[in-house]
Formats: C-alpha cells, structure tokens, sequence
C-alpha cells in the first residue's frame, strides 16, 4: 500500500495532490506544533489527512494537538488520521 493510500478514492488522490503538487509549502512546518481546533469536522479532516501525509512524505517532523470533545469517537470513524504519528488529539470543548 502507497503512503497514506486512503480507502475513498477521490479523497485520496485529493490529499495526494495536496501534498505532492506544492512541496515548498510543507517546508515551512517543518518542525512545526499546530493547535487545531474544529479539526473533525469536514473541512478538519481533510486538513488533517494531508498534513498527516505531508509529515510522512516530507518527514517535517511536525506535531498538531487537535482539540475535540470525544477523541475516542473521532478514533472509530477516521482511524487514519488517529493512528497518524503527528496527530494527537486534546479531549476538550471551546
């Protein structure tokens, strides 16, 4: 299996693009710690399915703490982005 080959095609070969088309732009992450919050939503999941990929394919070393309200129940639905090295996830609420 390609890295971070995701089971959605369409998804996958938009977080493949992403992070592949433009490799100048994860340079400046490298080493970088995110603080995410709405990261499981829509638009969250995607951000962090290609900055996961990015930190893979780049090895930028980078770290994004996601705050959610049930990490667990994100872990079930998007085990992906949960068993990312970069990603760890806050139990919280804003």
């Amino acid at each position: 299996m390609a890295v971070w080959q995701l089971a959605e095609p369409v998804l996958d070969e938009d977080v493949r693009w992403i992070t592949e088309a433009s490799p100048w732009m994860w340079e400046a992450l490298r080493g970088a710690t995110i603080f995410l919050t709405g990261g499981t939503g829509f638009f969250g999941c995607w951000l962090l399915l290609a900055l996961a990929r990015a930190d893979v394919v780049y090895a930028l070393d980078l770290r994004v703490i996601v705050l959610s309200r049930n990490p667990k129940g994100f872990a079930r639905l998007h085990p992906e982005i949960a068993a990312a090295r970069a990603v760890t996830f806050l139990a919280g609420d804003v």
